[in-house]
């Protein structure tokens, strides 16, 4: 059997990121990568959180769903990446 680690918060349900590397938006204090955890999922940039991407607003406008019932694992890597951030 093979071992496989992960980012924090990583979940394949995410997919690439939509958008280009945001190379000008930098996190203050740590960045993800010195924690551990998976990159922007926004733009893979792993130098600043999702919430600090200037691409976040404009991906939430793509989303349309009347119904959204994520697994367990995708609500336990969200819960790992909020709290290493």
């Amino acid at each position: 059997k093979e071992a496989h680690a992960h980012l924090v918060g990583f979940h394949q349900d995410l997919g690439k990121p939509l958008f280009p590397r945001d190379d000008k938006t930098l996190a203050k204090g740590k960045f993800p990568e010195e924690k551990g955890a998976r990159p922007c999922h926004h733009c893979g940039l792993p130098k600043h959180w999702d919430n600090k991407c200037r691409y976040t607003r404009k991906g939430a406008k793509k989303v349309k769903a009347n119904f959204a019932n994520p697994s367990n694992n995708y609500l336990e890597a969200m819960s790992a990446y909020k709290e290493v951030y």
